[in-house]
């Protein structure tokens, strides 16, 4: 948060200078108000402080006309790989980035730069996969890692889904979850082509499109996929800047009473979180009226020490981190691609052998689902999730039902 906030604010200054630092309680009011950031903890939302450092460096070398220094090189190389590991589709803004870079490189002859330049980004996000690679292999694990994070993912996640289908989710995602910081982004975008700052028009174009078409190439519906676009949206703070410099009694505050007005934008930044946010809503929430306390009260009142839970029909719920639970089976939740024959097979295995103690589903199943023959519903829960109330139904082992 703080060093998304921070290389925003840097952004904000190669254009106006350090006084900008006034729009960043709005900023973070815009950014961190939507509904895609209802959560928190995403990969999204890790990513934006890396993605935004990127967005400097773009926008610095830009101004000085040079290329990134060896160790801004390998600093890109060191964000870039944890963004990779962390999710690989929001890498699609490194691609904007890096045709804008070797367009300017082109132009001015500094080829053997970018070559070195790459080799250090190479060596950055090879130092991510070392100890990943380590940990894995320890486990004897390299193979199901690398198919369960690009190869399923890949054949899987978006197979119902043309790539025209995805494009107009994303769209519908963004006018959904995400209105109001890509309007003020897209404000930018014009401030910049009003300005006739064309570089900095096309690198944030090409980042912003890349990001948008690879993030909804590889996903379908998150309301937090968006979240990385939002490193677009300070440009929009700063044609906000630019249009207050035309007010003369604007621009005398700017430079006058700037403790004042400092104060002032924070202050109206933290009741813009605090009364318009469309994540006030989970405040309201009692616990007793969330789904995975209620079902955490249910397995502690079983008498069950460390039990199985599979989920069925439904991601990861979250009742096993409430209900402080390791998962202890491979296939205890829904991994985006149901269809693989294994994960099919092992759920079945699961069932015979009885190992789950319970199952949660978000549908009931009908009587010939196999599991009825050693499992019994118990019923359902209704409980709060995503804003909305929702059942949820569960299941236990026969002979635990009858103790």
């Amino acid at each position: 948060f703080f060093f998304f906030l921070y290389y925003s604010l840097k952004i904000a200054s190669l254009f106006f200078g350090k006084k900008m630092f006034v729009c960043i309680p709005f900023l973070a009011a815009v950014i961190y108000s939507p509904y895609a950031f209802r959560t928190g903890d995403t990969a999204e939302e890790f990513a934006l402080p890396l993605l935004s450092y990127a967005l400097y460096i773009g926008f610095r070398c830009l101004k000085n006309k040079t290329l990134p220094s060896s160790k801004e090189f390998f600093l890109i190389g060191i964000t870039s790989g944890a963004v990779f590991w962390m999710k690989y589709s929001m890498l699609g803004f490194y691609i904007g980035w890096f045709i804008m870079l070797l367009l300017e490189t082109l132009r001015d002859h500094k080829t053997t730069i970018l070559i070195k330049g790459c080799g250090l980004i190479l060596c950055g996000v090879i130092l991510w996969a070392v100890p990943i690679f380590i940990y894995f292999g320890v486990n004897h694990s390299v193979y199901y890692m690398l198919q369960g994070y690009f190869t399923d993912n890949f054949k899987y996640y978006t197979q119902d889904y043309t790539i025209l289908k995805r494009m107009e989710i994303g769209l519908w995602s963004l006018n959904v979850y995400f209105i109001v910081p890509m309007i003020i982004a897209g404000i930018g975008l014009a401030w910049m082509i009003l300005r006739k700052k064309w570089k900095n028009m096309i690198l944030t174009l090409f980042s912003a499109v890349f990001s948008f078409f690879v993030i909804y190439y590889a996903s379908v519906r998150g309301p937090y996929y968006c979240l990385p676009l939002g490193v677009f949206t300070i440009l929009g703070f700063c044609a906000l800047a630019d249009a207050l410099k035309l007010i003369p009694k604007i621009k005398g505050l700017l430079c006058c009473n700037i403790l004042t007005f400092s104060a002032e934008t924070l202050l109206t930044g933290m009741l813009i979180l605090c009364f318009f946010s469309d994540n006030l809503k989970f405040l309201e929430y009692p616990r007793e009226e969330m789904f995975q306390f209620q079902m955490k009260d249910i397995i502690e009142k079983s008498g069950i020490e460390s039990p199985t839970i599979l989920y069925d029909n439904i991601g990861d719920a979250g009742v096993n981190t409430v209900a402080g639970l390791l998962p202890d089976i491979r296939f205890f939740v829904n991994y985006n691609f149901n269809e693989r024959p294994d994960i099919i097979e092992a759920k079945q295995l699961y069932l015979t052998k009885q190992v789950p103690d319970f199952i949660i589903a978000r549908t009931k199943f009908e009587n010939d689902y196999p599991l009825f023959e050693t499992y019994e519903y118990q019923g359902s829960i209704t409980g709060m999730a995503d804003q909305i109330m929702q059942y949820f139904h569960y299941y236990t082992r026969k002979d635990l039902s009858h103790k």
